[in-house]
This record gives C-alpha cells, structure tokens and sequence, in this order.
C-alpha cells in the first residue's frame, strides 16, 4: 500500500504577464481614460410605458430619465459612487411612476423623476417597491443578508425573511401578495432553495430543497398559483414548475441547456427565457404546459 502523499505549494493570481520594453505604448492610454468611457446600462421602463430610467457611468454612476423617444433627458443624482455595472443594480419605478428606489453609499435611497433632492430612507441594497409607500430591499448584518419591509415615509425596516438565512434574488409580486426570494444556506454552499413570502399575514414558506443543488431565477404566473423556477438536478440548469403551495414540483423542460432570465408571458401560457449551450446564448419561449421549446433569436448574448 502506497502511503507517501504530494504537498502542493500555494499559488495564486495566476500567471503573471512578461515584461514587452519592445512593446510600443499607446500614447492615449490611461487607466482613468477607460474607467471614464460612458457606459449607460440597467434601463427600466416607466409604469405607464413613456419614459426610462438608466444609469449612466461617466465619472459617476448617477441615474438619469429620459423620454421614449429620446427627448428630455433629466438626471437625478450626483455623485453616485463609480461601480461596475455587473456588481451595480438598477433603479426602480414606484407603481405610480412619480418616484425611484436605488441604492448609494450603503444605503436606499428614493428620488422624484422629475428631480429634487433625493431621500435617504435607511442602510440596504436593491430596493424593489411593493407598493406606492414600500420598498423591500437587503439589509447585510451579523453575516446575514435579511430581506426586509419599509414604510418609506417612516424608513423603519422590519424582516420579513427567516433569521440565519443568505438571502438574493428576491422577486415581488405585490399583485398576488408574495415575494419570492432564495436562500443560500451557509452549511451547504453548493445549494440554493426558493421561499415564498405572504404580504398579508407575514408567513414564508419553502417551496423547493434539493440539497447540493441550486434552485434560481423564480417568477409567478400572471395567475398567482405556479412559481417558474431553474433547477441543476438534472445536469443542466432546466427550467421547473412548483405551485405556490409548494405541491406538484416537476421538471419542465428537457433541452439539455442550462435556462436563465425567465419571465412568463401575460397569458400564463408561456414563458420567455435565455438558453445557453456550449458558451451561446439563445432567446426562446417555452410551453408552460409542454415544455416544448420554440427558438426567437439565437447566436449572440441575450440577458434580461
């Protein structure tokens, strides 16, 4: 029996670049000239469909309004703080589509989209409203990430997800009463599981746990009675269906493909997502009865 073992040595930030003095530098070149490119990303549409906010980095990261059609552009804060736009999340209309909740410097911040000084509501991240007077958002404490509800005329933010949870994704559905969100267990890193939170009387309860595997990207039927969600349980991150009381959990889709950014149509008849295979993404739209996949776009990077 052979005892004898290897020790490794600790490496890390991969390999490092040569040295080219051969190389000609481009005269034009500076760290601070490409952070100052402008990039506008995280558009929202308005409520009533006439305007869209965006956030714009250029030395800041500030939100801004602008007309469909292109005209009166307004923007609405300054000195946001420069951040990249995959770790930034977007602003978010009120229903009525007179306000905007974004965060800043730690903190929820809420705005009139027809400008003014902005309004600190209180510490958090990635608020979403759930009505004209409330927001949720994150609230990161003691090595927990809580999903919480705040009035935002009294900026007091209670819990409302289970203590000792990681909580992302969260997704509103005030039109039914329910947030979904997902929680990824700290004794289990390789999984996530889909909870549903009730607006009314305050309850959650869980509608999937698969240990080792990551449940995402839930999303209500028009309805309010089917939760859409993608699930790795079979190899590739398929798209699933699970009622809202967490009954008759089944695999929908069969494409060999791992799905992402669902969203369902307004007849609850099908719903639309992205479909990745071998580092291409596809939009297309799925059966929410059959499963049965039908191609829109395919051979580019679709998202959102």
């Amino acid at each position: 029996m052979d005892n004898s073992f290897w020790v490794g040595e600790d490496e890390h930030h991969g390999v490092l670049s040569l040295e080219r003095p051969d190389a000609p530098k481009a005269k034009t070149w500076s760290l601070e000239a490409i952070a100052a490119v402008e990039r506008p990303h995280h558009a929202r549409v308005s409520p009533d469909g006439t305007r869209v906010s965006f956030t714009l980095d250029r030395d800041n990261s500030d939100i801004w309004v602008v007309d469909l059609d292109g005209s009166n552009s307004l923007r609405l804060t300054t000195g946001r703080d420069l951040a990249a736009y995959w770790e930034d999340d977007p602003a978010s209309w009120s229903p009525d589509g007179t306000r905007l909740a974004y965060s800043a410097g730690g903190s929820v911040w809420v705005v009139p989209v027809t400008g003014g000084l902005p309004e600190e509501i209180g510490e958090g991240s990635e608020p979403q409203w759930i009505s004209n007077d409330e927001l949720i958002f994150y609230v990161d404490r003691n090595d927990e990430s809580r999903l919480t509800r705040c009035q935002v005329e009294d900026g007091w933010a209670r819990p409302i997800s289970p203590p000792g949870m990681n909580v992302g994704v969260a997704m509103p559905s005030p039109q039914h009463g329910k947030v979904l969100f997902v929680d990824f267990p700290a004794d289990d890193r390789s999984s996530s599981n889909v909870w549903i939170h009730d607006l009314e009387d305050g309850s959650n309860r869980q509608l999937t746990d698969e240990p080792g595997m990551q449940d995402l990207s839930p999303k209500v039927s028009p309805d309010g009675t089917l939760v859409a969600f993608t699930s790795e349980r079979s190899g590739w991150r398929e798209i699933h269906i699970v009622n809202v009381d967490g009954s008759d959990a089944r695999q929908l889709t069969d494409g060999s493909a791992d799905f992402s950014n669902l969203d369902w149509n307004v007849d609850g008849q099908r719903i639309v997502a992205v479909s990745s295979q071998r580092g291409v993404d596809y939009l297309v739209v799925v059966d929410a009865s059959t499963g049965d996949i039908t191609g829109v776009a395919g051979g580019g990077e679709w998202s959102s």
